[in-house]
């Protein structure tokens, strides 16, 4: 679980339901409002229809499975080329360690970039 407060980011690495790693830390005393601490995706407006991190990685590594036009991974860039450049601007990298075995997710480190202009 990760949650930035004061321009810092504070990391509990743990498992477990979030409800039960919400009490073994003292998460109330922080200020900050952005967290990430779910490792399932649902779909909007069905939260019944959900998988796990783990579910996706599996699926976007087992090609067989993948349409032809589709490369196995999870990885994806852009490039932004406006017209105008428009400042400000920020950059956010999460490097996480999944383990093969069991398909855990583990938050290594967050690093975010901040550019006012």
């Amino acid at each position: 679980m990760a949650v930035i407060d004061d321009n810092r980011l504070h990391v509990v690495k743990d498992r477990g339901r979030i409800d039960e790693i919400h009490e073994k830390y003292d998460f109330l005393t922080l200020k900050g409002n952005i967290g990430i601490a779910h490792t399932r995706w649902a779909t909007h407006g069905a939260p019944d229809k959900a998988l796990a991190f783990a579910e996706i990685a599996l699926a976007a590594y087992t090609a067989h499975n993948l349409p032809p036009d589709m490369e196995a991974g999870l990885e994806e860039s852009a490039f932004y080329d406006p017209a105008n450049f428009t400042f400000p601007c920020s950059a956010h990298v999460v490097q996480v360690e999944v383990d093969p075995d069991t398909g855990a997710v583990t938050l290594q480190r967050y690093v975010a970039v901040e550019d006012v202009g």
